[in-house]
């Protein structure tokens, strides 16, 4: 494993943190970090690569509520800059059925690899940093913490919407815009119909789906965490997403093993 406090070079696009991963000692990929997915997925051309063989599958969710059946397969390593660590059951999706921003990718790497160890994305200095529990210490001193709950490896936070309304929502650094049910828009008086809010439909993976985006006053985790003025969604989904629109204003810690996410201000 590496040291900590290894820099490792990100690619931002749209929001969207992209960086290579070497798979099974041998073949390099373009993947995007994914906190909001609890597993790590492949696409098939890929895994035709690798060589992989189907072990199973599985009903799993994609963009939009929809559920989507997921093939399984086993990879032996996954390595990031040189930290090497195994990661035993992985997806099969193709996710460039859907046309991109950032183009296309090999993968994903969800929340089942990054609960191995804790790391920090740097949006402003393009890099990811691996961290250990002495660099923590000085980054808890320095920063605000925030507690998360797991949900599998899936990390979630309580996301405060105004001055008043909250909602559970994943830490998801796969999206680039924050979304909140429904119903906290509704009780904002930000409804369908509504001049300041605006109708959309998104192409999710497996089918469009609708979409209201309106600007709220704020989104805040907590004291001295707030970004005022956010253009963001709402769709029929019982939770949030917190995206990267509110995660690049911070120096962004997460280590999902100990629960807890640290936030530093640029």
């Amino acid at each position: 494993m590496k040291k900590a406090n290894t820099k490792l070079g990100v690619e931002l696009s749209y929001g969207y943190i992209l960086l290579s991963a070497v798979i099974n000692k041998r073949w390099n990929g373009r993947f995007l970090l994914d906190t909001g997915s609890d597993a790590t997925v492949i696409i098939p051309r890929f895994a035709a690569d690798l060589g992989c063989r189907i072990i199973g599958s599985h009903q799993g969710g994609v963009a939009g509520g929809r559920r989507a059946n997921i093939l399984l397969t086993r990879l032996n390593s996954v390595n990031i800059g040189g930290l090497e660590t195994p990661l035993s059951v992985v997806g099969i999706y193709d996710l460039n059925k859907v046309e991109e921003p950032y183009g296309e990718v090999d993968g994903i790497l969800g929340s089942d690899f990054w609960h191995k160890f804790p790391f920090t994305i740097d949006f402003t200095g393009r890099c990811l940093i691996i961290e250990d529990e002495m660099s923590l210490k000085k980054l808890r001193k320095e920063g605000k913490i925030v507690s998360i709950k797991l949900s599998g490896h899936t990390p979630f936070v309580n996301l405060r919407v105004g001055e008043r309304l909250n909602t559970p929502a994943k830490v998801d650094t796969g999206t680039a815009l924050s979304f909140v049910p429904l119903g906290i828009f509704e009780e904002l008086g930000l409804t369908e119909g509504s001049p300041q809010v605006e109708k959309t439909e998104m192409e999710g993976l497996e089918g469009p789906y609708k979409v209201l985006k309106a600007r709220v006053d704020s989104l805040s985790l907590g004291k001295g965490l707030e970004v005022t003025g956010m253009r963001i969604g709402s769709y029929a989904t019982e939770i949030g997403f917190l995206g990267t629109d509110y995660l690049h204003h911070f120096r962004l810690t997460l280590d999902l093993k100990g629960e807890e996410m640290i936030l530093h201000r640029y």
